[in-house]
């Protein structure tokens, strides 16, 4: 895939909320790279849905994927079943998304965001924060 790679609109996936995917008029397909950004940064939630979904389809359990980034081990069952992630797995995947070249286009979506959204406490270039 790419990030012309064409996602299909489905109303399935659809989800209240803020950004241009959800309260825009639908496209038949998104370019992955519109999905992205509307997700990161506008926080759209039917943008979000759509890459969710459709990770699963192709690449299989999202949870799953996002533990083996995190070079971390937990009981399946357990991590499954409560909860999607701790500190220290959103650390270990985001630490190199915020040091590694190749994750920049996440920087730069992040980065482009109004005052009221900028998680400015934590880190100097002042990135949005949202996680799920």
């Amino acid at each position: 895939m790419s990030s012309e790679t064409e996602l299909p609109y489905s109303d399935a996936l659809f989800e209240e909320g803020a950004g241009p995917v959800t309260n825009g008029e639908k496209k038949a397909p998104y370019p992955l790279y519109e999905l992205f950004y509307n997700s990161l940064a506008l926080s759209d939630n039917t943008a979000f849905n759509m890459l969710f979904f459709y990770y699963q389809q192709i690449y299989g359990n999202a949870q799953e994927s996002l533990l083996n980034l995190s070079g971390l081990t937990f009981d399946q069952a357990e991590y499954t079943t409560n909860n999607m992630a701790d500190a220290q797995m959103i650390l270990n995947i985001l630490l190199p998304v915020a040091t590694e070249d190749k994750y920049s286009y996440i920087l730069t979506s992040l980065s482009g965001n109004t005052e009221a959204e900028y998680f400015k406490k934590i880190h100097p270039r002042r990135y949005v924060h949202k996680i799920r």
